[in-house]
């Protein structure tokens, strides 16, 4: 229910969910700057080429006018107008569809009304990113960093027991969010795979991808499994990674 709404107020933010409401409206959320995830309802949004002009779009920054709740209820969203766009990702098809499934990911994890410092910059620069850099290799990056952001940081490039990195085979530990070596695993393990991930390899800026076919398979599980596991954010149902 829409409760008692007090005066306009001003917010900067990307649309992560959108599910239609009676005839002409919307019941939608936004990752905001300022107040993180906020629940919407948009009156008329199916029809009104004033208020929202087909703005109202998942891969929009946008501006966003509204009137908050005071009860708790939905914020009633009363104009948007689009900030940013990205057309390096509307041109392509697969990076379409990946920067959906971050704007998937991100309407099941967020926690309601809850900011996280810096988040909304992190999405903005690898949806920057995703207009030119190897698509796979954007997609580990943010996720990863994500997850940090979220509170589940994960330690892939060396052991977490002796701190040794480098060749050889890895076993991946959710309880302890991180690798352990070959010597270190102790059969307390969840997934062996290829080796560690060393730093350099998480970090963007550049137009090599550092990432061969195998390593970005098995990067991809691992992350997916983690997502799974702690924030209980379940695969997508069109798999989009590459086989290792």
């Amino acid at each position: 229910m829409v409760s008692k709404i007090n005066i306009p107020l001003d917010e900067e933010g990307f649309l992560i969910r959108s599910v239609d409401y009676r005839d002409k409206d919307r019941i939608l959320s936004f990752f905001t700057r300022e107040h993180g995830r906020m629940d919407f309802i948009a009156l008329g949004a199916k029809n009104s080429q004033k208020r929202f002009a087909g703005a109202i779009d998942f891969l929009n920054f946008l501006k966003l006018n509204y009137q908050s709740s005071s009860r708790g209820g939905l914020h009633r969203l009363n104009q948007v107008e689009i900030i940013e766009s990205y057309p390096g990702i509307r041109a392509d098809y697969d990076r379409t569809v990946l920067a959906l499934e971050w704007m998937r990911l991100l309407s099941r994890a967020l926690p309601v009304e809850n900011p996280i410092p810096g988040f909304l910059e992190l999405l903005q620069n690898h949806l920057k990113a995703l207009e030119s850099l190897p698509a796979p290799w954007v997609d580990l990056v943010f996720r990863r960093q994500a997850l940090s952001a979220l509170g589940y940081h994960l330690e892939l490039d060396h052991c977490l027991h002796c701190k040794k990195g480098g060749g050889g085979a890895a076993y991946f530990s959710l309880s302890r969010g991180g690798l352990l070596c070959e010597d270190c695993h102790r059969g307390a393990t969840e997934g062996k795979i290829m080796g560690f991930f060393p730093d350099s390899w998480w970090v963007l800026g550049s137009r090599e991808d550092p990432w061969e076919g195998r390593a970005l398979g098995w990067a991809q599980r691992l992350l997916e499994t983690a997502y799974q596991e702690y924030l209980n954010v379940p695969p997508a149902a069109k798999s989009y990674l590459v086989k290792p």
